[in-house]
């Protein structure tokens, strides 16, 4: 196993707890590992709703936590902040200038902040060092594994729609609102997917063109179609079917991918999360996890559900107490560790 030293001491009373996907914010308060506070707002993704309107909604959402800590007499606190959108040093280098300009009377008695992508703090869920790889399928998709004996991280896709991402929801989504075209225009067969426009937006294929392309969020919207091709697929629908399909090949060849390059040989856990994986579809799980059984058919397969406020503590007790787990998550992944000193941050590791 890797080995363990001691690194930096966070604050074990008050914690904050910070996670953005692709639809929403999530923010926790939790005090000597108990949960005391919830707040959820709207995407802080600039690739969702671009970046000015992404830094206005989690400054506005680190106001809301500011207000409650402030009520609650918490002077000193540590966080961890972890966001989809991070998937580069120069994002949490974007992201720390936010901090600075938006949130100083925050940052100023934050103890120590973790600034890193949600992925991060699914490797550690349940507390535990250990092989795992971590397969993520929300609005876009993410892989990664980390070898325990290592400290090896791999990751694939997690690129954003236009690199990545395939057999996500935007691909799903994307997939199935074509399907409709086709059928339309006489390219392609009858699908269920045509009925489903009705109740996912009230629109008819004629209407399809200039819905869309006249949205400020297109990428939100085509995402949001991906549940009514999952409907459609467990209805029994041949064309859903095959675009789920498709998602359930992409995740396969993502597990192999960054299984065989961190060297985890067969015997690892695999976990499962995001809305496409945990509720939306009975189908694409179903299909994913037999594909899984014949590829690694060794591998333990447990299903995530839930906010990411235990995982975020254990990953905040972990990377505090062992240098080598905090070196070797960013040599792999983005992530950085900082100290607060007044208005500006210092890094303690980088």
């Amino acid at each position: 196993m890797v080995s363990k030293g001691t690194f930096a001491r966070f604050n074990d009373d008050v914690s904050v707890l910070i996670e953005g996907g692709g639809s929403e914010t999530r923010a926790a308060v939790c005090r000597r590992g108990r949960e005391s506070f919830e707040e959820v707002g709207p995407t802080c993704n600039p690739h969702s709703v671009g970046r000015e309107r992404a830094n206005q909604n989690l400054c506005a959402l680190i106001e809301r936590i500011q207000k409650h800590l402030v009520r609650h007499g918490a002077c000193n606190f540590s966080v961890c902040l972890c966001l989809s959108s991070i998937a580069s040093q120069e994002e949490i280098d974007a992201l720390i200038s936010v901090l600075k300009n938006g949130a100083v009377g925050f940052v100023e008695q934050c103890e120590y902040v973790i600034i890193t992508n949600d992925v991060t703090p699914l490797l550690f869920h349940d507390g535990d060092i250990r092989n795992r790889v971590i397969v993520m399928n929300g609005t876009g998709t993410g892989y990664c594994a980390f070898n325990e004996y290592t400290g090896e991280i791999a990751r694939a896709s997690a690129k954003e729609y236009l690199l990545a991402d395939e057999g996500g929801s935007y691909d799903i989504g994307l997939r199935g609102l074509r399907a409709t075209v086709r059928q339309n225009d006489g390219r392609g067969p009858q699908t269920a997917l045509t009925e489903y426009l009705t109740a996912w937006s009230n629109v008819t294929p004629t209407e399809l063109f200039e819905f869309i392309y006249s949205s400020s969020e297109q990428k939100f919207l085509i995402a949001s179609f991906a549940k009514y091709v999952a409907f459609a697929a467990d209805d029994g629908d041949g064309i859903a079917r095959s675009i789920l399909d498709l998602s359930a090949t992409e995740m396969r060849l993502g597990v192999d991918a960054v299984a065989r390059r961190a060297d985890l040989g067969d015997d690892f856990d695999i976990l499962l999360c995001g809305s496409n994986l945990t509720r939306e579809s009975a189908y694409l799980r179903s299909e994913f996890l037999g594909l899984l059984g014949d590829s690694h058919p060794r591998a333990e397969v447990e299903i995530f559900q839930g906010s990411l406020t235990r995982p975020l503590l254990h990953l905040q007790r972990i990377v505090s107490r062992t240098e080598s787990i905090a070196r070797a998550i960013q040599n792999g992944i983005p992530f950085r560790l900082l100290r607060s000193e007044r208005v500006h941050l210092a890094e303690i590791s980088k």
